[in-house]
């Protein structure tokens, strides 16, 4: 098939080598590469004469894809979404010496296919080394990666393939936190949800939920529907407000059944008071006291239970609430949550009631969000230690 070159032995087409003329025969293989041949046959006699040779044109069509080998990922495993490159090296060398014309891959063992680059730039060679740089899919999982690749004649070869390995070292994402009711009294119970989703974060199931308050300690939730056994969960947990009013950090994660602990999604609570401060403490002194006598009326005012704010002022009633006197803090100052107020202030002058009797003397605070406190009430005795007065003396006659 060489035009002479080597020459392999025929046989008689009547099994025997014994007659003058013999009809000869041979199987073999056609040529690994397409072309034309020179099949050329000569005949030896029985003198061990060795005649001329005879040939004809053998053409050897090519109708067969090139050889996928070497297939490789590198990383394998990789983590999910993670950069990978694909290499394999296309060989059209057995199946009809074809040059390279393209090459795909797939990562759905063949369902869907992508085109791949010749490493040195061009596809025209028999023997060619191909790559793709892509993304692993987003999802864990073991995944059938094939690679083939089509000649110049137009033919596609088997697809190799090998696993690739996708592995999740992310948590799940957090999101639609919010609370019931958006702001919230302190104190008062409320109800936070949130979405934990692995969807695009290695596709695990979701493991667990917490939440956490201002930096506190981490609180655990539940799955709204029951049970952790999904890739998203909508997740919920009943929760008491702080008692103090401001603006609070509460955050939400999620775990997957790797486990991968998320990064938190945040959202600003805003707690407020509409409860005035405590009083406590009422005293009046002296008690009993004389009419008109010089008094001193203290109290303590505290906001710590009723929302945390800054007391704003103090005042005090001796008339069932009809009218009130302002009192002063102690340390010259309402800049406090506990306030310790008197009255009078520094330089201040106070007395008793005209007339003597059981007077009801109470005191009450504001915070500085102007809430106004309940009143606290202690008995203020107020005494007569002079005898009447005569006046109008007449002597009737004079």
């Amino acid at each position: 098939l060489d035009g002479g070159s080597t020459w392999s032995p025929m046989s008689a087409s009547a099994g025997t080598f014994n007659e003058v003329t013999e009809a000869v025969t041979a199987s073999t293989t056609a040529p690994s590469t397409r072309g034309s041949y020179s099949l050329c046959v000569r005949g030896t006699d029985s003198s061990a004469n060795t005649g001329g040779q005879t040939c004809t044109t053998l053409t050897v069509a090519d109708n067969t894809g090139p050889a996928a080998g070497t297939v490789a990922a590198d990383p394998n495993p990789v983590d999910f979404n993670q950069p990978i490159i694909i290499s394999a090296i296309l060989d059209d060398t057995a199946f009809g010496g074809s040059n390279i014309a393209s090459a795909q891959y797939s990562l759905d063992g063949g369902s869907t296919w992508s085109p791949m680059s010749a490493s040195d730039g061009a596809f025209n060679e028999v023997i060619e080394t191909v790559t793709a740089s892509t993304s692993a899919p987003d999802t864990l999982g073991d995944y059938s990666m094939c690679v083939r690749g089509t000649d110049y004649s137009g033919n596609t070869g088997g697809l190799t393939c090998i696993t690739l390995t996708v592995n999740d070292n992310s948590g799940p994402l957090a999101s639609n936190l919010a609370t019931d009711p958006f702001t919230v009294s302190f104190n008062e119970t409320m109800t936070i949800t949130a979405t934990i989703d692995d969807t695009s974060a290695g596709g695990s199931t979701i493991l667990s939920a917490d939440y956490s308050l201002d930096g506190g300690p981490w609180t655990a939730m539940s799955a709204q529907d029951g049970a952790f056994d999904q890739v998203t969960e909508v997740v919920t947990s009943t929760a008491t407000a702080p008692a103090s009013q401001g603006d609070y950090e509460l955050c939400v994660r999620g775990q997957d059944a790797v486990p991968n602990t998320g990064t938190p999604s945040c959202i600003t609570l805003s707690v407020y008071s509409t409860m005035g401060p405590l009083t406590s403490d009422v005293v009046a002194i002296p008690n009993p006291v004389i009419f008109s006598h010089p008094l001193t009326i203290t109290a303590n005012i505290s906001d710590t239970n009723t929302g945390g704010s800054d007391i704003a002022w103090a005042e005090y009633t001796l008339d069932g609430g009809t009218t009130w006197t302002r009192m002063e803090a102690v340390d010259d100052l309402f800049d406090e949550v506990i306030e310790a107020v008197i009255a009078p202030g520094p330089g201040g002058t106070n007395f008793a009631p005209s007339t003597q009797g059981s007077y009801n003397l109470c005191v009450r605070g504001a915070d500085t969000n102007n809430d106004i406190g309940p009143q606290t009430c202690t008995t203020l005795q107020v005494d007569d230690d002079q005898g009447p007065l005569a006046s109008n003396l007449v002597v009737i006659p004079n």
